[in-house]
């Protein structure tokens, strides 16, 4: 949560001034060049490049070598500033910080307090040493040194490549496979030959691109049971997944999915494909995705609740959702075919239910 609560600062250091008003005015992709050529945003900048240099080592997405660094598109961490700044309050960190522990304890108890002595014992000691095994590079924290870090190398060698060949779009070496880019390198082979495979690589993954939201979530015969407890736990793939699965979405009002984060919320349903779309997020909207990333989660200081089609208890989403005192329910399978946007939706985290009340 410090790059969300760093990002909250530079946004409360921006409301109210001229650097609020160049965010919200300037087109996407030009924010930052406006931001360096406005004198009075000389300070704001000298703070977000600092940001940058702490935070700023990490892609957008998950894995993916085509994904640049936020150091290397500034803008791509500004949209989701703009984002913050359309909320007209600060989120209240320490204030969700106390509650999460208040309710952590008093769960606690409740549950020693149903045990027997020696149930108590067993307890506390298995309590203790699951919370001592809770060091953050176990937790979530993987996200950040792992999967949003690790192709940043990759990606530099190989722009670096298509700099000293005279790549015209240095992304097109994204369409390259090691080998190729090995020959490449040591000019074995030349740009001019491999600019055909480029082109019909390029055109076949644009073709399909644009089909990711007619694909269904899954693919050939779903098994009829499930029993490995990572695919059930992390990914929510459970027997009530599958049959979801084989019926399809139909015209359902009410989906059901696995209860994450407890707590009842109603709200405006935003169905999200990217993290790119999370500047159309508003105060208490209720966030409908696939799944989410570290990206994502600067979203959960706005949102009313949260619906994933994937995920189990311990997935991003769930783990994030509680954090943030969030209902959410992952696992639906459905809610993004289902749920469309600017739907009114109620999200039940206890019971994971997700109810739409009224057509967009």
């Amino acid at each position: 949560m410090k790059s969300d609560r760093a990002m909250w600062q530079l946004a409360n250091s921006a409301r109210g001034t001229q650097v609020q008003k160049l965010i919200a005015d300037t087109a996407p992709g030009g924010i930052y060049k406006a931001l360096r050529n406005a004198s009075a945003a000389v300070t704001w900048v000298k703070e977000f490049d600092a940001f940058l240099q702490e935070y700023g080592w990490r892609s957008d997405r998950v894995v993916d070598v085509s994904s640049p660094a936020w150091v290397e598109d500034p803008d791509r961490c500004l949209g989701i500033i703009r984002s913050l700044l359309q909320s007209n309050d600060p989120y209240a960190f320490e204030h969700s910080l106390k509650s999460a522990v208040t309710e952590r304890e008093a769960l606690i108890e409740r549950s020693r307090a149903k045990m027997t002595t020696q149930e108590r014992g067993a307890f506390d000691q298995a309590l203790a040493s699951c919370q001592h095994a809770n060091f953050a590079c176990w937790n979530d924290d993987h996200n950040w040194y792992v999967d949003m870090r690790c192709t940043l190398p990759i990606r530099k060698a190989a722009q670096a490549i298509a700099r000293a060949v005279d790549f015209s779009d240095p992304d097109d070496v994204n369409f390259l496979f090691y080998s190729e880019l090995s020959a490449l390198a040591t000019g074995k082979q030349s740009r001019k030959s491999f600019e055909p495979l480029i082109a019909d690589r390029k055109a076949y993954f644009n073709q399909w691109d644009k089909r990711v939201e007619e694909m269904p979530i899954v693919l050939g015969t779903p098994p009829e049971t499930i029993a490995d407890p990572v695919v059930i736990e992390i990914f929510g793939i459970t027997d009530e997944f599958l049959a979801r699965m084989r019926h399809g979405a139909g015209d359902s009002k009410q989906l059901s999915g696995v209860p994450a984060s407890s707590g009842l919320a109603r709200g405006t349903a935003r169905v999200l494909r990217s993290p790119d779309e999370l500047h159309r997020l508003q105060q208490g909207d209720v966030l409908v995705c696939v799944g989410t990333t570290p990206t994502w989660t600067p979203a959960f200081t706005k949102i009313a609740a949260c619906v994933c089609d994937g995920g189990g208890t311990l997935t991003h989403a769930s783990v994030v959702s509680r954090e943030y005192r969030v209902p959410c329910v992952v696992g639906t399978g459905l809610a993004t075919q289902t749920i469309k946007d600017g739907d009114e939706v109620t999200v039940d985290g206890d019971k994971g239910l997700v109810t739409v009340h009224r057509a967009a």
